[in-house]
């Protein structure tokens, strides 16, 4: 499996505290795609009045990891997924895999590390009605 599928709840608020904060994150269930144990998500960040989406993953400690490759070192691609149309609009993130946060879990989970090469404006997807009761429809995908 390289792909989860996840509901971000609450998108207003979550982008009202990035705006207050600087920054505002969600984190999906703990998956396995392609061998790892991760925790999908999505970072939000401040840029000005704006916010920008951003792909976030924390690895956490799993029964492949001796059969998997150390460092992390796969693409990540996230898609926001339209309610209505099923369009999406995705950006593509690379890890840095000299970054701790890359390397083979020792205790349970990693802290979360957030693919910060591209993004996605939360307004422009908020415009274009990507959001339907408050909630984003997001696709994690671990490409090969």
């Amino acid at each position: 499996v390289a792909v989860s599928n996840f509901t971000v709840p609450g998108v207003q608020a979550l982008q009202e505290k990035a705006l207050k904060d600087g920054w505002a994150e969600y984190e999906s269930e703990q998956v396995y795609l392609r061998g790892y144990r991760l925790t999908p998500g999505i970072h939000l960040e401040k840029d000005g009045e704006s916010v920008q989406l951003f792909a976030l993953m924390t690895l956490c400690k799993g029964d492949m990891d001796d059969s998997v490759t150390w460092p992390f070192q796969h693409k990540v691609r996230l898609s926001i997924v339209h309610p209505k149309d099923g369009s999406k609009r995705e950006y593509e993130g690379e890890p840095t895999p000299c970054l701790e946060y890359f390397q083979k879990p020792t205790q349970l989970r990693k802290r979360g590390v957030y693919f910060n090469s591209n993004s996605l404006s939360l307004s422009d997807l908020l415009n274009s009605g990507y959001a339907e009761s408050d909630n984003l429809l997001v696709q994690f995908e671990l490409l090969p």
